[in-house]
């Protein structure tokens, strides 16, 4: 699903604040890189990324990409969906939230549980360190691959 251009310019403006408070270089492939990233639900792998930029920036490399994508991890602007044994993807929603993978089709659908931090027992967790975050990824079939599957 895409998203509106208000609520991709929404995300944008909020980016671009993220970019001054951590004092991040705006440039303008910076700026279409997040803007192809936010505009859809999808989590786009570099190639798809690269592929929506190049039309409005025929002299962005897929390196630029790669390597602006891998920067917007490190300064929390978007999580990085991995799947065992496949590309890696790109998610600009960095609010908590958890991914299921289809294992047909390939798709990443965002879910919402906020109990996530309430299925593993405390001590064990304070043995490792000090947990900020868990990435939770169901695998699994999803709603329109097992539609497929009865006709």
């Amino acid at each position: 699903m895409n998203f509106s251009k208000v609520a991709v310019d929404r995300k944008v403006e909020n980016f671009l604040e993220k970019c001054r408070v951590d004092k991040v270089k705006i440039t303008p492939q910076r700026i279409e890189i997040f803007r192809a990233l936010a505009a859809t639900d999808e989590h786009p792998g570099v190639d798809e990324v690269y592929n929506k930029v190049r039309p409005i920036m025929p002299n962005v490399s897929k390196d630029t990409v790669y390597r602006t994508l891998s920067l917007f991890e490190d300064i929390g602007a978007a999580i990085k969906v991995e799947q065992l044994c496949e590309r890696v993807r790109y998610d600009a929603d960095t609010n908590e939230h958890q991914h299921f993978v289809c294992e047909k089709c390939g798709n990443v659908k965002d879910f919402y549980y906020s109990g996530v931090m309430n299925l593993f027992d405390k001590k064990v967790l304070d043995e490792v360190g000090e947990v900020k975050s868990i990435a939770l990824q169901l695998r699994g079939v999803c709603k329109d691959c097992l539609k497929k599957n009865k006709k």
